[in-house]
């Protein structure tokens, strides 16, 4: 198991529901994935 998904576990654990424990855990990559996004976007319009 990754250290993510280790993560994840640990603070549902802890009480937090399943969908703010995924966000918690992988917050870093969807911040990055959504600034690519909104670059892409900017560039086609």
């Amino acid at each position: 198991m990754s250290q993510r998904e280790e993560k994840v576990r640990e603070l549902h654990n802890q009480g937090f529901n399943c969908a703010q424990a995924f966000l918690c855990s992988y917050q870093d990559l969807l911040l990055s994935n959504l600034y690519l996004t909104h670059a892409l976007e900017q560039a086609i319009f």
